[in-house]
């Protein structure tokens, strides 16, 4: 068919996919996809864009193609119903969108892939991570809800304007996260599941926000992790099942600020050192319904300005045990 020379290029092509020329659903997508539009199987490649509200379908599958960038229009958001996987690297989003929301029944299966904005996981998600990546651009680099679990490998966070929530379950391995000047990671509920290792957590000085915050929260479980540069590297208000080893905190305004744990269980930090940080290692505040906490091995020192700023207590139940020689 000829065509007028007038016809622009926009026309010729919808008159293609009118005409049963376009692609299929299982075709490669590098275009606009408007929402809610997305096929069964759909690869995005290098220059795809999101408008709008974006869904990934129960029983559809997205891949992004090997280092391919796909950004997203402002206030649009991807919904993942579906799959959505990054097998290969890649970027995905731009600032001022939405981010990636996985519902119910969703997964988001992604390696090597820069986020730009938040990864959300609600209620009923399938379990969804992200493996050596990057979260940047975002107000939440992730919540993760009640019922749902997120697992973080090798990732850096940064550029943050808002807070991590944990009220489910995240798993963390060497994760690099840098809050700035805000509030850092927010557990919650008493369903709440935090586990990390091999990390370091970091802000921009000890005036800046608290790093590691708890809120009634279930388990809290953090080993060979460094904490520095907040205002209270763990504020702790109300734990179930606290147990930390082999930390390093130090450069902090408090190393803990404790406002209570379960007080029929015995909560423990083993092998870590805190020192040098300005205010204090430890201090409960007054009031406090505090459980047996076991504080064992590790170097307490050079914290505040008075021999009982290391580590004080209002409580009587924070035993200190087998006191370590200054790290270097």
């Amino acid at each position: 068919m000829r065509l007028p020379p007038h016809l622009s290029t926009a026309l010729v092509a919808a008159l293609l996919l009118a005409s049963g020329c376009g692609a299929s659903s299982s075709s490669v997508v590098a275009a606009v996809v408007p929402a809610p539009v997305v096929g069964k199987t759909t690869t995005w490649t290098d220059g795809t864009v999101l408008k709008g509200t974006v869904t990934i379908p129960v029983g559809s599958t997205v891949s992004l193609a090997k280092g391919a960038t796909v950004t997203a229009a402002k206030d649009a958001e991807l919904v993942v119903a579906g799959t959505l996987i990054a097998p290969a690297g890649g970027t995905l989003g731009s600032e001022g969108w939405k981010g990636v929301r996985v519902v119910r029944g969703g997964q988001a299966n992604l390696t090597g892939l820069a986020l730009h904005g938040g990864l959300v996981t609600e209620a009923g998600a399938l379990k969804s991570s992200l493996t050596g990546g990057s979260i940047s651009q975002a107000d939440a680099p992730f919540d993760v809800a009640l019922d749902s679990t997120l697992v973080l490998k090798d990732v850096k966070v940064s550029g943050l304007s808002g807070v991590g929530l944990v009220k489910g379950t995240l798993e963390a391995d060497h994760l690099s996260y840098d809050k700035g000047g805000n509030t850092g990671i927010v557990i919650s509920g008493k369903q709440s599941v935090f586990r990390l290792t091999n990390s370091v957590l970091f802000g921009d000085g000890s005036f800046s926000g608290d790093m590691v915050n708890t809120d009634d929260a279930g388990e809290l479980t953090v080993s060979n992790t460094q904490v520095k540069g907040t205002h209270c590297a763990f504020h702790l208000i109300g734990v179930d099942q606290l147990a930390l080893s082999g930390l390093s905190i130090h450069n902090n305004a408090y190393g803990f600020m404790a406002y209570g744990s379960n007080p029929t269980k015995t909560q423990k930090i083993t092998n870590s050192d805190v020192y040098d940080n300005r205010d204090f290692g430890l201090l409960e505040s007054p009031g406090t319904t505090q459980g047996r906490m076991l504080v064992d091995g590790g170097f307490w020192g050079r914290n505040g300005d008075s021999p009982i700023a290391n580590l004080s207590q209002i409580s009587g139940k924070i035993e200190r045990l087998n006191p370590a020689t200054a790290p270097r």
